[in-house]
């Protein structure tokens, strides 16, 4: 019986990968709005993937988001002082 679910969760991973990981996703998205609520969920969502936007700025050494950064907060800086 193991080694069938095993086989199984082989075979969607190799041949329907996008569907597979969709419904894992689906699932997850919908346990978490049953168990922490719609807005909450959301939020956790929005902070994930701004996160993996920011790594994959970081991994490809794409720094102009953070020299864009620096200069928005020195203007905000001056503005005030």
């Amino acid at each position: 019986m193991k080694d069938d679910i095993k086989r199984l969760i082989e075979w969607l991973w190799e041949k329907h990968r996008g569907c597979f990981m969709g419904a894992i996703f689906g699932a997850f998205v919908g346990i978490a709005i049953l168990l922490f609520g719609f807005f909450a969920t959301m939020f956790v969502l929005f902070c994930t993937v701004v996160g993996v936007w920011l790594g994959r700025k970081v991994d490809s050494g794409d720094d102009d988001w953070l020299e864009r950064l620096r200069d928005w907060k020195m203007a905000d800086y001056r503005r005030w002082k």
